[in-house]
């Protein structure tokens, strides 16, 4: 089995500009960035025909950005990777780019995003890469700020691939946190776990695993998701 990338270097580290260039212009992984991308705006139930100001958090060399860009929209990306954000000036993308630690928070003023997009980012969190690192602490910061920069009725989509159970409970451990904090007493939060899963003997599976936030409203959806089948399950 390969090794998972978190574990084998901060994502600073990993994406160097080798693996950075690499990454951008690999087919297969343009083809996954695209389809998950698409399936995060979908989540995000934005209004038709109005160009929304959103926000891609570890946007990497803004392969979801130009999706995001076709559509009309304006958006603002950031990442800890500088070598992914270089590549992403080279290509020219259209949004604004940050270099930061999502695991930071999210410190941009109060109400700014009408959605909120991550694609195979928050599973980088999980791990402890510094002495300070707590991942817990460090996804409960991630949640709790991001609320606060999205606006009124705003929605997040964030996919991602925790590597087991005990990792899936961190996340809503966390992203459930934000329903106890003071300042949104009065506010409904609903967080929904969306899996594809395709039943059948020995088949090919990947399980794309979604947050989904929504701001001051209260939503159960469920979605199975058309994705490439990696992984090899037999039941």
């Amino acid at each position: 089995m390969a090794k998972r990338p978190e574990h084998t270097a901060p994502p600073e580290l990993f994406y160097n500009a080798e693996e950075a260039h690499k990454y951008t212009i690999n087919t297969r992984m343009i083809q996954i960035q695209s389809e998950l991308t698409k399936r995060c705006i979908e989540l995000l139930c934005l209004p038709p025909d109005t160009p929304c100001h959103l926000l891609d958090v570890g946007c990497g060399s803004g392969l979801s950005g130009e999706e995001l860009s076709e559509l009309g929209h304006t958006w603002i990306g950031c990442d800890i990777s500088p070598s992914m954000l270089d590549v992403a000036v080279d290509r020219e993308v259209e949004g604004d780019l940050c270099q930061h630690d999502m695991g930071h928070g999210m410190f941009f003023r109060p109400g700014t995003f009408d959605g909120v997009i991550s694609v195979s980012a928050l599973q980088w969190l999980c791990n402890a890469d510094k002495k300070s690192h707590v991942p817990q602490k460090r996804l409960n910061t991630f949640f709790t700020t991001l609320y606060s920069c999205m606006s009124r009725g705003a929605r997040a989509a964030l996919q991602f691939y925790p590597e087991n159970p005990d990792q899936m409970q961190m996340y809503m451990f966390s992203a459930a946190y934000l329903l106890y904090a003071p300042f949104i007493a009065a506010t409904a939060l609903c967080l929904v776990w969306v899996r594809s899963v395709f039943c059948r003997e020995s088949v090919s599976i990947i399980a794309k695993n979604f947050l989904f936030i929504s701001i001051a409203q209260v939503d159960i959806v469920t979605y199975v998701l058309n994705v490439q089948e990696t992984s090899h399950v037999s039941l």
